[in-house]
């Protein structure tokens, strides 16, 4: 045996990845051959390589050529990176990988694990041939409930799945991820409505930068349960760019995402999703027709902000019967759409002003499903009116309560009114009765009578 060797070629490999120094360990008589780090010899003898940085997936075998079955490489590599906290790097290339790979994170669950390749674009893994989803998942299969410091960067992902094509964490929330670094491009070209990008399930204080794609239908971007993570990159070729679904999901902030090529912008169909942030950014949702077809449609949530967005399309920015609990600002048009707004100042009064522009009127107007209920404005005198609507039409009813400016005076076609005071004598709630002899004056008989038809006074008198 000798102590040590130098590779110059293993496994066939036809470029200089898989040199290298190994040195025999002459205590380990039962490590198996990785076909990378450990190299076991015709006598029986283990070499180990002698690692200087990261391990390249190209050491285990992989040819990364976009036609060779490299998934044997490709496990083997992500187990040695998992068993040994090493940085694993994967250089510039297509590797074709044939079945699901789960990625445990569970072995460096407390310590985290990196994995870096030449970028998004240049290190692709094709997974074209994988038929299930996820066709790669990010799990912990140890029961710890939670991963911490994991890097996960500069790679790409392509394949043809019904369903997520890129997942992280299971969808029962088991497997918690927190603290990660992500950076992928994602390409699902699957034609089904069931067809996702990338899922997150379960992501806590993670940095995000996802460029997900999904042939023109279902999700390119579906989150689940993730709080307090910061999400860059571009979502779209997709029915909906982003959908926020399952889980409790708050506290997210959206930075200069861009969403087109899509139906809906954003889906917001799970009530728990609340506090999310979008800053920035572009939506584009000219792709397609119908009562949904909107930037956002929000079903469901409560307090999800929209901050200095690009509204490229034209139309409704909000889906028919959904804007429920947003804040839309934009002031670049000046328009804001609130949801469930309480005005409660910590000292001081607390104002809700609505500014029009001039030369325009401004309006407060309360909607019912999206027909007008009853709202504020004025018309072209400076007159205030208060109009009424029929909340199953949206058409006005009636004449306006009009108040005139200059003479603060209130014109009513009709009402009813169970309390009056004039000249400042105070409010009565209950009609004064009228007692005594009229006497015979006809006149004060008739006063008398028409007061009491008006309901303003109760009529005791006598002839």
């Amino acid at each position: 045996m000798f102590p040590t060797v130098l590779v110059r070629n293993y496994d066939g490999a036809s470029t200089g990845e898989t040199q290298g120094v190994y040195v025999l360990d002459a205590d380990d008589s039962t490590s198996p051959d990785n076909d990378g780090t450990i190299i076991v010899a015709a006598d029986g003898g283990r070499y180990k390589l002698q690692i200087d940085g990261g391990v390249s997936l190209k050491r285990f075998g992989a040819k990364g050529d976009g036609s060779t079955d490299d998934t044997r490489a490709v496990l083997n590599w992500i187990a040695f990176v998992f068993a040994t906290g090493i940085t694993g790097y994967a250089p510039a290339g297509t590797y074709k990988v044939t079945q699901p790979v789960a990625m445990d994170w569970g072995p460096v669950a407390t310590t985290g694990a990196t994995f870096v390749g030449d970028g998004a674009a240049q290190s692709v893994f094709d997974l074209s041939s994988v038929t299930t989803s996820p066709a790669w998942l990010m799990t912990d299969t140890t029961g710890s409930d939670a991963c911490f410091y994991g890097t996960f960067k500069d790679i790409g992902f392509i394949g043809d799945v019904p369903g997520p094509l890129l997942q992280i964490g299971n969808e029962d929330y088991s497997d918690a991820f927190n603290e990660f670094e992500i950076k992928v491009q994602v390409k699902n070209n699957n034609t089904t409505e069931s067809a996702c990008g990338t899922e997150l399930n379960g992501l806590y204080n993670c940095s995000a930068f996802l460029v997900s794609n999904c042939h023109g239908h279902g999700d390119a971007l579906r989150i689940r349960q993730t709080q307090f993570s910061h999400i860059f990159g571009s979502s779209g070729n997709a029915d909906t760019a982003i959908h926020l679904t399952g889980g409790y999901s708050y506290g997210n902030t959206f930075i200069s995402h861009d969403c087109e090529v899509v139906n809906t912008c954003v889906v917001i169909d799970e009530q728990n999703v609340s506090q999310n942030t979008w800053i920035g950014g572009q939506f584009v949702w000219s792709n397609g027709s119908g009562p949904a077809v909107a930037a956002i449609n929000a079903t469901n949530g409560n307090n999800n902000r929209f901050v200095g967005i690009n509204l490229a399309s034209p139309g409704s920015w909000t889906a028919a019967g959904g804007a429920v609990g947003v804040l839309l600002d934009n002031r670049g048009v000046g328009n804001y759409l609130f949801g469930q707004v309480t005005v409660k100042p910590v000292s001081g009064d607390g104002d809700l002003i609505v500014d029009s522009v001039t030369g325009n009127i401004a309006q407060l107007l309360f909607r019912n499903n999206g027909n007008s209920a009853w709202g504020w404005t004025r018309d072209t005198s400076g007159n205030l009116l208060l109009i009424r609507y029929n909340p199953s039409t949206g058409a006005s009813i009636d004449t306006p309560i009009v108040i005139e400016p200059s003479q603060g005076v209130s014109t009513f076609k009709k009402a009813s009114l169970s309390g009056v005071g004039f000249f400042g004598a105070g409010v009565s709630t209950t009609r004064p009765t009228v007692s005594g002899a009229k006497g015979g004056n006809a006149a004060l008989a008739s006063l008398i009578q028409q007061l009491a038809a008006l309901g303003l006074i109760a009529d005791s008198t006598t002839a």
